[in-house]
């Protein structure tokens, strides 16, 4: 009888003590994931204002235009 009332709350502390950690991970895999897509963003645009050298126009042209195409940075449509 003396080890049931021994373990009388332990449900609550393992819950008490779980329930932050579970929560840090959901918010840590957040932020990992907004930090991949803006890596992946911008090797895309590196690797477009590369592409684009090619084929003889300006810097400044070129400038302007991986502005325009990579200026919204959280849109997940912008990530092939």
């Amino acid at each position: 009888m003396r080890a049931l009332r021994e373990e009388e709350g332990s449900a609550l502390v393992e819950a008490a003590i779980l329930i932050p950690v579970l929560i840090l991970i959901l918010y840590w895999s957040s932020a990992f994931t907004d930090v991949l897509v803006l890596k992946i963003k911008a090797s895309e645009a590196a690797r477009y204002a590369l592409f684009e050298t090619t084929v003889w126009k300006r810097p400044a042209q070129i400038d302007q235009e991986v502005r325009t195409r990579f200026a919204d940075l959280r849109s997940p449509a912008s990530v092939s």
